[in-house]
């Protein structure tokens, strides 16, 4: 079993497009089934927050959400 997964932010607006929707949905509900902690990074958070208001409500409907911080190093590799 997975115990964290790192989500870019283009998984969460799949959850709401029709060509990639019945893949995303049962991936977000095996994760909440599973107890999988998503991880997610400052970037993606700025980046839902400029998204639709349904996105950010899905966003924050996650309870097993945790965020990483963005380090000097991580932005250097980036």
């Amino acid at each position: 079993m997975i115990k964290k997964v790192f989500i870019d932010t283009s998984v969460f607006g799949g959850f709401f497009d029709t060509e990639f929707s019945a893949d995303t949905i049962p991936f977000f509900d095996n994760l909440k089934k599973q107890g999988t902690e998503i991880i997610v990074s400052e970037i993606l958070e700025i980046e839902i927050y400029r998204a639709p208001d349904f996105v950010i409500d899905f966003y924050e409907s996650l309870m097993n959400l945790r965020k990483v911080e963005l380090t000097d190093e991580a932005m250097n590799l980036a």
